[in-house]
This record gives structure tokens, sequence and C-alpha cells, in this order.
């Protein structure tokens, strides 16, 4: 399988976290592996029959024998194929990865609300977050020489 791999980090929320773009040579290969991934980590019926790109969002913690815990920064994975790396779907995977990094930063990980609750115009905290993500994202993928477009 082919494809290539980054990782870029934001501290908007006031934690590290790291957000892999995953970026495959076609579009079924993207789709089974965000399958598979889907399925290691749980869920039930993961639908990536027909998407044109992917995001998992997840939180790791490291446990040491001290009893000590660390979180993972590591935080989402954005998967894409090489065909289609356009800003609408490239800024609608990126809009999972913010959700779901302001959700564990804002409300926690455990929290049963969602983030999307407390969205309204005025949150600048989901803004820059959103914003730097999909910034640093397309910027990438722009020097990878994937998209022709600056951000």
């Amino acid at each position: 399988m082919s494809r290539r791999k980054w990782t870029i980090t934001t501290h908007i929320t006031g934690t590290e976290r790291g957000v892999d773009i995953v970026v495959y040579d076609t579009v079924a290969i993207m789709r089974r592996e965000s399958t598979r991934f889907a399925k290691h980590i749980g869920e039930r019926e993961p639908a990536f029959h027909d998407s044109m790109g992917g995001c998992h969002g997840f939180e790791r913690i490291h446990a040491y024998d001290d009893g000590t815990e660390t979180p993972d920064p590591l935080s989402a994975i954005i998967r894409l194929s090489a065909g289609n790396l356009t800003s609408l779907i490239v800024s609608h995977e990126v809009a999972h990865a913010a959700q779901h990094i302001y959700r564990i930063d804002h409300l926690g990980y455990e929290s049963k609300e969602l983030a999307v609750d407390h969205f309204h115009v005025g949150n600048e905290d989901f803004a820059h977050l959103y914003g730097e993500l999909f910034s640093a994202v397309w910027e990438t993928l722009y020097s990878a020489g994937l998209t022709d477009v600056t951000a």
C-alpha cells in the first residue's frame, strides 16, 4: 500500500494535540484503511463505503508502572486520497478533527455532551482551532506538491 503521512500539532486549546494526515494513492485504499481502523477502535458499523475522506478522533493515555499517566498528544487521524484533495473534502475532515479536539479539551473525553452543543456564532475558541488546523493541513499538502493552491 502506498501512502504518505505527516503529523501536525496545535496548541490553540492550551493542550498540545497532534493530528496525523495520511494520503493514500486511491480512494479504495483510504476507505479500506478507514474501515479497518474504525473496527479496531470499536466502532460497530463504520460507514466509509462511499466516503471521499475520513477522520478518527481518539484520546490515548500512557500509563506507567509507578501509577502516573500522561496523555498522548496524537488525537486524530485524517485520511485522504490523492485524487480527492479538494478544499471541500479536506475542510470537511478537518472539521471532524477540530470538533473532537474541542470536545476533549473543553468538555472532557468522558463527557457525553457533543461539542456542537456549545457552538454559537461567537465561539472564537473553535474558530481559531479549526482555522489553524485547516491551514496546517492545507499547507502540508501544498508543500508536498499534492495541491497547487496555497491556503
